[in-house]
């Protein structure tokens, strides 16, 4: 729910967009990095995580806790 609240007030989205963004990164998950590029990088660093999997879990988390609702 976190990830959908975020979306609900720091981009604006209505909660059914917001729903549908969650959706989409959940089916994407695995192309995230990709699209990222090199600032992939940027985000782990910021973020203080190691590889592409430590980034891909944390998202994983967040995607299936905004679809568990908590």
């Amino acid at each position: 729910m976190d990830m959908i609240n975020g979306l609900m007030e720091k981009v604006g989205l209505d909660e059914d967009q917001a729903k549908k963004v969650v959706e989409f990164f959940k089916e994407n998950a695995s192309k995230i990095p990709e699209w990222l590029g090199d600032g992939l990088d940027t985000v782990k660093e910021t973020l203080g995580i190691g590889g592409d999997e430590d980034l891909l879990a944390g998202v994983r988390a967040q995607v299936e806790a905004a679809k568990d609702g908590d």
